[in-house]
């Protein structure tokens, strides 16, 4: 009934536009008074409102015939089914609202009187999914035409969330053909406002061209045209190789990946190229490089030659690959396993098996993720972790943990020193990537078991000799097997040899070795290593020492071995002093960890004695402990995937710590200096940047931080992340997630599907769910518009109500917060409730965290400009106040404490300034930075009542 009100409805505002807004004009429209005005007097003369009634008139007849012309264009296209297209001029602008009532009247007519020869559905109940017609018994041959439509539909089941546009994108390419799937379930979807009902089964017409669109990005076969490949005779030497082009953000992994179908063979290219690219990280866009050809037969496969042949049929391209470690779902019986745009295969019930393994988080059994189409989202977990995969490679938790924590401490120094008014460099959009994808690989795992211990059994993933006499213990993580992390201690083994397939497995597993080891919050541990490991001097750690060569490595691990061996041959024990033993020496006796290029010439017990332990390759015929591939490695004869720190990471890591590490901090946008303008000047807003009304009233008052009651949906970021002035329910779980995408969303205004996905690094099944709450949660305004509409354009955007305290802490220092009044200043730190982001889980937020730095940014130069002019009126109180309130944003900011030492100071309240003296001093210990000019001038005049003295 309710639809078909709405139907009813649709056509009286049809009726209402058309036939009515015709009369409307001829009735009250005064074109009459053409004859009336006197143009000769038009520019000498006001107007007596004539022009204006006949202007208004002119282009209300205008507006009319516009209509009426995206309604003719649209109800052709709709009697035809599409095959007769007419663009009339000017149609384009009310076509949205054409195409809303004439898809809803053909549903109205539809209902009515259902359409002949229609085999889709013919009801909200459709033929149950067993009943697709890939499953179908042959028909009896009475008419062979008219079931071939049948053979090419898809039967889809409608899941929380879908929406028409979405899923004209994933089965088509394009959202604009939803449609298509109007007019194949004409009587179950009437109009593109109706939501979808979950279970309903919906028929997708000839989802075969989005798999002809897709299917050049999938596999590649060395038939096929690369799209590196060019035709450079100079590049190609002609035995055996042909050339490709370098494109923007190629590596020569990726090339080797995508035209040698492994990764691990770019050093292959790089000896092609040695003459012309010395140094294989350094390649350029356009440079044009040598690569082998493998298609001669002896080179293993491609990526493209694991997906099969062009012309191969899907289901045993499909049924090729490994094997999945856990059972699939039954072929054909979930739409959400046979959707074209979930995989890299065509639609196919066989195909859809392996897919669905992938849904429950499981990695793919070779380890290789599927080609990226970078027009579709990431349809569910399986894409995430194909995504992460291309982004930072096998990286473990672990590894990427300490690399976060890491990046964490060096941007704590960089704001610190960042002077008033100015930015913090930029992170790129590779390093954006990066540590998006970092982040949520070191989310994915919990807390790691302890490493096994002796009596524990040995045939366990952490199976290894028993420990040292010394005592001490190296456990680090080399991978995991079924989900179970397997570890291994290296000072129990003495010698941990490795036979790695490739070189640079083995320096991605010794980087991920010495990242893992350099975490400051473990025992001290001291790691040497060889030229291979030498990008690692990004980290800073005083733990890494890498050395230049491999003969300077070699003879540093001899001098070690000497100086220890002798130490212990002149004591009276034979076993390593430990730091309780001896506090004195137990610095000098920390266990070393050599990360050897070559056999290791010392023995694993004479390693062990000393504390010392090493990982290297065997020897010339000895079997290695640990075998190493690049998706699968054994250890004793546990097969496991790999953690190795290859080329992604590594520049992804490069880049986050040299953005963190840099000083060119650039003009802040909240900060002017424009010396031109007078000091009394009221600077406007930017047009196009003013609030609407309701938006306005919502600045809280500066006398109280939590005076905002909201009456529509207002985001709280600036501390604990809250959502206030929801019209709607809050849902019982995801509640985090909902709030993190109403942010993002805000920072995205009319971001897509593809882009919500891949920046928050979610599947796109979970996006949708975690959306439905969110649109539920926000609710709809007076006038019923939800405060998150459907994005039928294929556009994601809020209602224009929906705002931040972040937004209205940037309107109210738009002007530049050296030139707002102390009124807006204090109105910004009144929306202060904490550090931003505060109760951001590790993992979650990565996309935010330009934001979040111009966050603290931001209120740290506003509570030091407030700060000082209160300070230069003698408020010292007030000054105080503003300090606390934006240190609470940004702990331990040196100019903040500076100024609340000053405020106290000044105040005369002596032992409240020695106690922040106190603690200025200590944190620049703590966190092994010196303080600047400034701050040591200052607490030598609060301590000793001037400055001392210095020559010039």
């Amino acid at each position: 009934m309710r639809r078909l009100l709405a139907r009813a409805t649709a056509l009286i505002i049809l009726v209402a536009l058309v036939p009515g807004g015709a009369w409307a004009l001829a009735r009250w429209g005064r074109l009459d008074l053409l004859g009336r005005i006197r143009w000769t007097r038009l520019f000498s003369h006001p107007d007596d409102g004539s022009l204006v009634l006949v202007a208004l008139t002119v282009l209300g007849w205008l507006a009319w015939l516009l209509l009426l012309a995206s309604l003719v264009s649209e109800t052709i296209r709709v009697i035809t089914r599409g095959a007769v297209r007419i663009d009339l001029p000017g149609a384009r602008l009310f076509a949205p609202l054409a195409a809303v009532l004439v898809a809803s009247i053909a549903g109205l007519v539809t209902l009515a009187h259902p359409a002949p020869g229609h085999t889709g559905p013919g009801g909200p109940v459709a033929d149950p999914p067993a009943a697709a017609p890939g499953n179908r018994p042959a028909e009896s041959g009475g008419a062979p035409a008219a079931a071939a439509p049948a053979r090419e539909a898809l039967l889809h089941t409608v899941a929380d969330g879908d929406d028409l546009w979405t899923l004209a994108e994933r089965y088509y390419g394009n959202g604009a053909d939803w449609r298509r799937i109007v007019e194949a379930n004409q009587g179950t979807v009437l109009t593109p406002l109706d939501r979808l009902q979950p279970g309903t089964t919906l028929e997708i017409p000839d989802p075969a061209d989005a798999d002809d669109r897709a299917r050049p990005a999938v596999g590649r076969t060395a038939a096929q045209q690369f799209s590196h490949r060019v035709d450079d005779p100079d590049a190609a030497t002609g035995d055996g190789t042909y050339a490709v082009e370098v494109d923007e953000g190629d590596s020569m992994w990726a090339i080797a990946r995508e035209e040698l179908g492994d990764g691990a063979e770019w050093p292959r290219i790089a000896d092609l190229n040695r003459a012309d690219v010395p140094d294989p990280s350094l390649i350029h866009p356009g440079q044009v490089l040598a690569v082998p050809d493998d298609r001669g037969g002896s080179a293993r496969p491609t990526q493209g030659d694991r997906g099969g042949q062009p012309d191969e049929d899907p289901a045993r391209r499909s049924g090729q690959a490994p094997p999945p470690a856990r059972g699939g779902v039954p072929d054909g019986t979930s739409a959400e396993g046979t959707r074209p745009g979930d995989g890299a295969t065509p639609v196919a019930p066989a195909g859809a098996t392996g897919h669905q393994d992938g849904a429950a988080g499981v990695d793919r059994p070779d380890g290789v993720p599927e080609p990226d189409d970078p027009a579709r989202p990431l349809a569910d977990e399986q894409a995430v972790s194909d995504q992460l995969l291309r982004t930072v490679g096998p990286i473990g938790a672990t590894t990427a943990a300490v690399v976060l924590m890491t990046l964490a401490v060096r941007r704590r120094w960089q704001l610190n020193a960042r002077p008033v008014g100015r930015r913090c460099p930029q992170i790129g959009e590779r390093g954006r990537r990066a540590e998006a994808a970092l982040a949520a690989v070191a989310s994915r795992s919990g807390p790691a078991p302890a490493p096994a211990t002796d009596q524990e059994d040995p045939a366990g993933p952490t199976s290894h000799a028993a420990a040292g006499p010394g005592g001490g213990s190296v456990p680090v993580l080399l991978g995991s097997a079924d989900g179970t992390p397997v570890h291994v201690d290296l000072m129990a083994r003495g010698v941990l040899t490795v036979d790695a397939a490739h070189a640079d497995l083995a320096d991605g597993l010794r980087a991920g070795l010495a990242i893992q080891l350099a975490d400051e919050s473990a025992p001290a541990v001291q790691v040497r290593a060889g030229p291979g490991c030498a990008w690692l001097s990004c980290l800073d750690s005083p733990r890494i020492v890498t050395a230049q060569d491999r003969t300077r490595l070699r003879r540093d691990a001899a001098r070690l071995v000497a100086e220890r061996t002798a130490a212990l041959s002149g004591g009276e024990n034979d076993t390593v002093p430990g730091p309780v033993g001896d506090p004195g020496t137990g610095e000098a006796w920390e266990p070393v960890v050599l990360l050897l290029d070559e056999p290791c010439p010392f023995g694993a017990d004479e390693l062990t004695r000393i504390g010392v332990c090493a990982v290297a390759p065997p020897l010339p015929g000895e079997r290695a402990a640990l075998e190493l591939g690049e998706h699968r490695a054994g250890l004793d004869g546990l097969e496991f995937a790999p953690e190795l720190v290859m080329a992604p990471a590594r520049r992804g890591i490069e880049d986050l710590l040299e953005t963190a590490d840099s000083t060119d901090y650039t003009k802040a946008w909240w900060w002017t200096t424009d010396t031109d303008l007078p000091d009394d000047i009221v600077p406007l807003r930017n047009r196009g940047t003013a609030p609407a009304p309701s938006q306005e009233s919502t600045v809280p008052p500066a006398t109280s931080p939590t005076a905002h009651t909201a009456r529509t949906p207002f985001l709280r970021l600036l501390g604990p992340v809250e959502l206030s002035g929801a019209q709607g329910r809050r849902p019982a779980r995801a509640v985090r997630q909902c709030l993190e995408y109403c942010a993002w969303i805000l920072a995205h205004p009319a971001g897509t599907a593809v882009q919500m996905t891949r920046e928050l690094l979610v599947a796109d099944t979970t996006r949708r769910s975690n959306m439905s709450r969110l649109r539920a949660w926000l609710g709809s305004d007076e006038d019923g518009e939800p405060y998150l509409p459907d994005a039928y354009s294929g556009h994601i955007s809020l209602h224009p109500q929906v705002t931040s305290d972040w937004e209205q802490l940037q309107l109210l220092v738009t002007p530049g917060v050296n030139r707002v009044s102390d009124t807006a200043l204090e109105q910004g730190l009144a929306l202060v409730r904490g550090a931003p982001l505060a109760d951001a889980a590790p993992g979650e937020w990565a996309w935010a965290e330009q934001m979040r730095l111009d966050m603290i940014s931001t209120i740290r130069d506003i509570g030091v400009e407030l700060a000082g002019r209160r300070l230069g009126r003698g408020e010292y109180e007030q000054a105080g106040h503003a300090a606390r309130t934006a240190l609470a944003a940004a702990p331990g900011d040196e100019q903040l404490m500076g100024m609340l030492l000053r405020a106290e100071h000044l105040a005369g309240n002596r032992p409240e300034a020695e106690r922040l003296v106190l603690q200025i001093t200590r944190t620049a210990r703590q966190t092994s930075t010196d303080l600047t000019d400034e701050t040591v001038a200052l607490l030598q005049e609060v301590m000793e009542g001037r400055r001392r003295a210095r020559l010039a």
